[in-house]
């Protein structure tokens, strides 16, 4: 039997590939059943599939920053959410749809080019016949609605927040039984709304400290390393300690989110890989002092969005306007896991090595005390002058730049 935790993983990786998922919404005295699809990833196979076995409008499901990117309405009611209903003046499709691939590959272009990130407005040709519906803020912890579901799914997959959903309605209305043995039968996947949503709360859980005290000799003096998992993600996060740190007053601390570019291959584009090995080489000078290594890759976007958005940024846009045209947050980072971490290691207070003030309120809003902010000097090139201001300017930074 699978791992509770890898069950979920499981379901969020078919998800991820373009597999049809059974969606349950467990709501009485009306339970209901969907059919989803990431919209990147989907097929024209798997759109035919919907359309078979779906009855009434077939909802597209954005984010609110992906509409308000693209400059189309929000159409969004608590009603809707759950009944996925067409508010007045909105078409939806026909209650048995057309089953000609021609229409099933209508569709999947144009879902496709809403969650291509490099179409702009005026590129969109949407048939009217497209019911779109943005998600609620927050997602199915705010409203458990299938909408909000679909997208953190996307999300969950690192996919554009994009998806479709199709109503499963069998004669006699939708039982849990009845829908998961749809799901067997198609060899799909069965996700509840309310177990989502309950891996979205648990995700704030404690991390597992699963690897302890491993002596890491390195370039910048000798650290132990500790490693955590994320229960719902699988992420590992990584503990650099320093010295004696359990209940030793204020100690130095980084809070470092992985940056695969800079870390390792040294881009200009930012300025990572100097902070970095600056942080290391400050908390081994300090004598003691720890460095969270955070899975949080591209402000929390993940490698591929943020390689999408390095090419919006090649085209003039600033590294907060490629995230939002994108739509996806300027910052998705959760610093939860980072103060539980060092809960663990036995640190309440800190001097945080950051330029940060979101890292400052991100520790203090979940129970580590901040007692000094200690900076860190930019590593300044021509290729990241642009990303430095953007911080300054849009993420209130503490950093200064020579002119």
């Amino acid at each position: 039997m699978l791992d509770h935790w890898d069950d979920f993983r499981e379901k969020v990786g078919c998800f991820a590939a373009g597999k049809p998922l059974v969606l349950w919404r467990n709501r009485e005295p009306n339970n209901l059943a969907y059919i989803i699809l990431a919209a990147k990833a989907t097929n024209v196979r798997d759109i035919e599939f919907l359309m078979r076995h779906s009855v009434g409008e077939i909802c597209i499901a954005a984010s609110k920053e992906r509409l308000e990117a693209l400059r189309l309405p929000i159409v969004k009611t608590v009603e809707t959410s759950f009944n996925l209903v067409p508010p007045q003046g909105i078409s939806d499709l026909a209650p048995t749809h057309s089953l000609t691939r021609s229409s099933a590959k209508q569709l999947r272009s144009m879902i496709r080019d809403l969650a291509d990130p490099f179409t702009e407005p005026d590129d969109l040709e949407l048939d009217d016949i497209l019911f779109i519906q943005g998600a609620k803020w927050g997602g199915v912890q705010t409203l458990p609605g299938p909408v909000e579901a679909v997208v953190d799914m996307c999300r969950l997959a690192g996919h554009i927040p994009v998806g479709v959903i199709g109503r499963l309605a069998p004669e006699g209305g939708a039982t849990r039984d009845w829908a998961e043995a749809f799901a067997q039968r198609h060899a799909l996947p069965l996700l509840e709304i309310e177990e989502l949503a309950e891996r979205r709360r648990q995700h704030h859980a404690e991390p597992a400290h699963v690897a302890r005290e491993v002596r890491l000799p390195t370039k910048f003096g000798q650290f132990r390393m500790h490693l955590f998992e994320d229960h719902l993600t699988g992420q590992q996060h990584v503990a650099m300690v320093k010295g004696e740190v359990q209940d030793n007053g204020p100690v130095l601390v980084r809070l470092h989110s992985e940056c695969l570019t800079g870390d390792i291959f040294g881009s200009h584009k930012c300025d990572c890989g100097p902070q970095l090995e600056l942080a290391l080489q400050r908390i081994n000078e300090s004598g003691n002092g720890v460095l969270l290594y955070l899975r949080q890759e591209g402000r929390g976007i993940g490698l591929e969005n943020k390689l999408r958005a390095y090419t919006l940024q090649d085209q003039g846009y600033d590294t907060v306007d490629a995230n939002l045209h994108l739509g996806l947050p300027a910052e998705l980072r959760d610093y939860r896991p980072a103060a539980m971490m060092l809960r663990e290691l036995g640190i309440g207070e800190v001097n945080l090595l950051t330029n940060n003030p979101a890292k400052i309120s991100g520790l203090t809003d979940n129970g580590i005390a901040v007692k000094e902010r200690v900076s860190l000097a930019a590593d300044l090139h021509e290729e990241n002058t642009g990303y430095l201001k953007t911080k300054i300017r849009r993420m209130n930074h503490k950093l200064i730049i020579p002119d």
